[in-house]
């Protein structure tokens, strides 16, 4: 009869355990729920914020937008095809302006970095880097807010920084219809 009376213990033991399990569980899953919905109203909230927030205005020294076109029309001089400028400045922090042109070959890309150089030093200003000059390929002249890119033609296609660089506005060039190429020509030129 011990034995019996044993069991019937051990199994109610046994039944109050799972029934305060079960109710801790049912006050967890309870809790997270309310967690759940708690975050929904944030998230409303967080909406709602997000939606008053305006863009900060922009704040660049407008003789940078200025030197932008400068380097465009001194590789517009050397015949440079595809001259782009894009604004840049919602999208990174290290510049301000990409300026990117084409040359046909790799005496062309020269003489275009060349004429961009000779132009920014009459201006006053000394590029910070200056990368892959030699080659002819890719050439980059970095002047801190702006950022030259002048390219072989065939190299151009191949990177593709104005597709990389899509949501950047493009700042209004005039550039003569035989120094555009299809690909880049109608609605990038307008600004």
């Amino acid at each position: 009869m011990a034995e019996v009376e044993e069991t019937e213990v051990e199994e109610t033991e046994v039944e109050e355990t799972e029934e305060t399990e079960s109710a801790s569980i049912d006050d967890a899953q309870s809790s997270r729920d309310d967690a759940y919905d708690d975050d929904d109203e944030d998230d409303e909230d967080d909406e709602e914020a997000y939606e008053e927030i305006e863009e900060p205005e922009l704040t660049t020294d407008p003789r940078i937008e200025g030197l932008a076109y400068a380097c465009a029309e001194a590789a517009l001089d050397k015949k440079a095809l595809d001259v782009l400028i894009l604004d840049v400045r919602r999208l990174v922090s290290y510049t301000d302006y990409f300026i990117l042109a084409s040359g046909r070959n790799e005496r062309q890309v020269a003489a275009i970095a060349d004429a961009i150089l000779q132009e920014m030093v009459q201006l006053g200003y000394r590029p910070t880097g200056r990368e892959g000059l030699s080659q002819g390929l890719w050439g980059v002249l970095d002047y801190g807010d702006l950022v030259v890119h002048i390219f072989r033609e065939d190299e151009r296609e191949r990177y593709s920084l104005e597709r990389l660089w899509s949501d950047a506005p493009r700042l209004p060039l005039e550039v003569p219809a035989e120094l555009r190429n299809e690909r880049f020509s109608g609605e990038s030129f307008e600004g």
